[in-house]
C-alpha cells in the first residue's frame, strides 16, 4: 500500500477550491477613485444586500402566510355559529415534507438500509 503524503496547512489551503489564503490585505490602500479599499468593499456589499433585499422583499412579506398555511391555521370561523369547528387538513406540510426528503435524499445519497411501500 502506498504511504500518503504529509500535508501542510498552506497545501490544504492551495488544493481547496484555487484558495491560496493567508495573504494579508491593506484596507486602508488608496483606490484610483480616491477612496480607500475598505469603503469600496464597504459601499459594493451595502448596494449588493440592498438590491438582494428588494428582489426578495415579496418573498420575506409572504413568510408569515407560508408559515401559517404549513402549521394548518385558519381564521376563525362564525358560521353556521361563533368559533365553530374549523378543521384544516396541512396539505402544505405534507408536500413540502416529501420534497425536502426528495431532495435530502439526491444531495446525500447514501445507500439504503431498507425500504418500505406501501401495498
Amino acid at each position: 500500500m502506498p504511504k500518503k503524503k504529509k500535508v501542510t496547512k498552506k497545501q490544504e489551503k492551495e488544493d481547496e477550491a484555487r484558495f491560496k489564503g493567508g495573504f494579508s490585505v491593506d484596507l486602508n490602500r488608496k483606490m484610483e477613485s480616491g477612496d480607500t479599499l475598505r469603503e469600496v468593499l464597504s459601499k459594493h456589499v451595502e448596494e449588493t444586500l440592498d438590491l438582494e433585499l428588494k428582489n426578495q422583499e415579496e418573498l420575506i412579506n409572504n413568510l408569515s402566510y407560508w408559515h401559517d398555511q404549513y402549521k394548518g391555521k385558519r381564521e376563525p370561523k362564525s358560521f353556521p355559529w361563533e368559533r365553530s369547528s374549523n378543521v384544516a387538513i396541512p396539505l402544505s406540510r405534507s408536500n413540502t415534507d416529501a420534497i425536502f426528503v426528495r431532495i435530502i435524499d439526491a444531495i446525500f445519497n447514501k445507500v439504503k438500509l431498507w425500504i418500505a411501500k406501501a401495498q
